[in-house]
C-alpha cells in the first residue's frame, strides 16, 4: 500500500513536471504572436504565469514533503501555499485582458495573400510610413494590427508578413519605433514630465517606456534629456523642481 502511494505521487510529481515544461515552452511562443497583432503587452502577456509555476514547484515540494513526512508545520505550509496560489490565479485572471481569440481566429476575407489592388512593397512602405505620419495611429496606446488593416482598407495578415517578411520586423517593434521617435522630440523640445511624455507618446505606462527607450538609445529618458535638452528649457524645468 505504501508503495503505490509513493508511485502515485511520483506520478503526481511527474505530471506536473510535464505541464509546467509545456507552459514554459508555450509562454514564448504566446508572446511572438501577440507581437504580430498587439503594439502594447500590458495586462495581455502571460509573464505572470511565471510566478504561479514557482509557486506551483513550492506546493509540489511542499505536498510530497507532508505526503512522507507528516507534521503540523508541513500540513500549515500544504495549505497556506494553496491559499496563495489561488489568490494570485484570481488576481491574475482578473485583469487579464481576453486576446486569445484574436489571435487564433481569421474571417474570411483575411486571407494570405495582397488584395488585387495593393501597392508594390516600396509603394506599400511609403502609403504605410505616410498613415503613420499624418494620422498618428501610434499615439494610441491600445493599436492593434486590426485597426491599421481598417485604416489602410487591406487585411491583418498581409501586413503581417509584410513587416516580417519586407521590413525585417513585428508590428509592435514597427508602432513602438515611431513612439520612441515621437518621445525624443518631447524630451528634447518640451518642458512634459517623463509620466506625461510616456503618455502622450502612445506607452501604456512609464516603466514600459523606460525599458523600450532604454534598450533603443542605451540610456534612461532622464539621461537623455540631460544630454539634450536647450539650456533655457532646462533652467526652467529646475526651477519648477
Amino acid at each position: 500500500m505504501e508503495t503505490l502511494y509513493e508511485s502515485a505521487i511520483a506520478c503526481a510529481v511527474a505530471y506536473g513536471t510535464v505541464v509546467m515544461l509545456y507552459v514554459l515552452f508555450e509562454i514564448p511562443a504566446y508572446h511572438k504572436r501577440l507581437k504580430q497583432s498587439y503594439s502594447y503587452h500590458e495586462r495581455i502577456d502571460l509573464r505572470w504565469l511565471y510566478i504561479i509555476l514557482l509557486s506551483f514547484v513550492a506546493f509540489l515540494a511542499v505536498w510530497s514533503l507532508s505526503s512522507t513526512y507528516y507534521s503540523e508545520l508541513n500540513d500549515t505550509l500544504y495549505y497556506l501555499l494553496t491559499c496563495v496560489i489561488w489568490s494570485l490565479i484570481s488576481y491574475f485572471i482578473n485583469r487579464q485582458e481576453q486576446v486569445l481569440g484574436s489571435l487564433t481566429t481569421r474571417s474570411h476575407q483575411d486571407v494570405e495573400t495582397a488584395p488585387e489592388n495593393e501597392e508594390n512593397p516600396h509603394q506599400f512602405t511609403l502609403h504605410l510610413h505616410r498613415i503613420f505620419e499624418e494620422e498618428h495611429l501610434y499615439l494610441n496606446p491600445k493599436l492593434t494590427i486590426m485597426d491599421l488593416a481598417q485604416a489602410i482598407g487591406t487585411n491583418r495578415t498581409y501586413i503581417s508578413n509584410y513587416l516580417n517578411n519586407v521590413l525585417g520586423t513585428t508590428f509592435f517593434d514597427y508602432v513602438n519605433q515611431y513612439r520612441l521617435s515621437y518621445a525624443e522630440q518631447l524630451l528634447r523640445q518640451t518642458k512634459m514630465s517623463i509620466e506625461e511624455i510616456a503618455d502622450r507618446s502612445g506607452f501604456n505606462s512609464r516603466s514600459t517606456f523606460r525599458r523600450a527607450f532604454l534598450k533603443r538609445f542605451g540610456c534612461t529618458p532622464s539621461h537623455y534629456r540631460l544630454q539634450h535638452l536647450p539650456k533655457e528649457i532646462e533652467k526652467e524645468i529646475s526651477l519648477t523642481q
